[in-house]
């Protein structure tokens, strides 16, 4: 089997399971996990169990409230023509609004730039970018938005399952979700596929951000960083797991999570070393048929060839004679 022709596969068995919401197979299986629980919600018209969402949010049935979210990417000028426009053109429209966080001097023609002011460019540079653009989004659209998504310019995200997922959780506490990983002993965010933070959390992450606590001479990465500071000012990261244990923000590329032996060939086998289990003593499964969601909320490393290819696989393919 060619090489591309086996990722189309993988992608559209992926979409199926999306999608598959149609299948018979698919809602036997969604009736086995959910049937602890009647209650079902649509979304655009896909029906799944309240259970399989409630992850999240132990305890909490989810809600069914209108979520502001505002998304902000961080890019750079060479990549924002190209990877901006994909994301304009696809997931991003679904955000209630979208920045694109570059370094100061760029002038890219891109809708939501956000050139910041003395801010260079380079990978030394990500933490002043993410520092300066989580001031920009505080000072201006602090009352505007309920959460806020920050992720990277190769990431390809499912807005819909992002803002269900946060619809269950409390709005009067700070709330900071996302993929944990590990380094060492510290447990960090994996900022690659994004993390989302409600109204008070971003309250505490400025106060830190204003108190210093966002320095790249502390920590070289963005995500680290950000995890500390909101650790220090008491706020918790949460696991984005489904009541299965399967991960929502996925580090890597669907192709390589969803095939078996995949990722150990490539330069990502780091994740298996910073892998944090959803239990003591058990096991983050990164790859396989049971290593994601069925409701996912975002892959990285999606180039933009592939974020309108997954576009067109989620949001357009149908199954012709599946059930409804």
């Amino acid at each position: 089997m060619k090489p591309h022709f086996a990722l189309l596969l993988v992608l559209v068995l992926l979409v199926l399971g999306l999608l598959g919401l149609k299948s018979k197979a698919v809602q036997k299986v969604l009736h086995e996990t959910g049937k602890a629980s009647t209650a079902n919600t649509s979304i655009s018209g896909i029906r799944r169990s309240k259970l399989e969402e409630t992850s999240l949010n132990p305890g909490s049935a989810g809600g069914s409230r209108e979520i502001r979210l505002l998304c902000w990417v961080l890019t750079c000028p060479p990549r924002l023509p190209v990877n901006g426009r994909a994301i304009l053109e696809t997931w991003g429209r679904r955000c209630n609004k979208l920045l694109f966080m570059t370094s100061e001097g760029d002038t890219s023609d891109v809708p939501g730039r956000v050139s910041l002011p003395g801010v260079r460019e380079g990978r030394s540079e990500f933490v002043p970018k993410s520092r300066e653009g989580w001031r920009y989004v505080w000072k201006n659209f602090k009352d505007e938005f309920d959460w806020f998504y920050k992720t990277d310019d190769d990431t390809y995200a499912v807005i819909e399952n992002l803002k269900f997922a946060l619809n269950g959780f409390p709005t009067d506490k700070p709330v900071f979700v996302g993929k944990p990983i590990r380094s060492g002993d510290l447990v960090y965010v994996s900022g690659g596929p994004g993390y989302a933070m409600n109204k008070r959390a971003l309250a505490s992450l400025a106060e830190g951000i204003e108190n210093g606590c966002m320095r790249k001479e502390i920590v070289k990465h963005e995500d680290q960083l950000v995890s500390m500071c909101l650790r220090m000012a008491g706020v918790s990261l949460t696991n984005a797991r489904d009541t299965r244990g399967r991960n929502k923000f996925m580090i890597l590329s669907p192709d390589l999570h969803l095939s078996l032996g995949a990722i150990a060939g490539t330069d990502y086998r780091w994740i298996f070393e910073r892998a944090l289990p959803a239990k003591p003593g058990g096991k983050d499964i990164l790859e396989g048929a049971n290593c994601c969601s069925d409701l996912p909320i975002s892959f990285h490393y999606i180039k933009p060839t592939m974020q309108r290819a997954l576009e067109y696989l989620i949001y357009r393919v149908q199954v012709a004679g599946a059930g409804t």
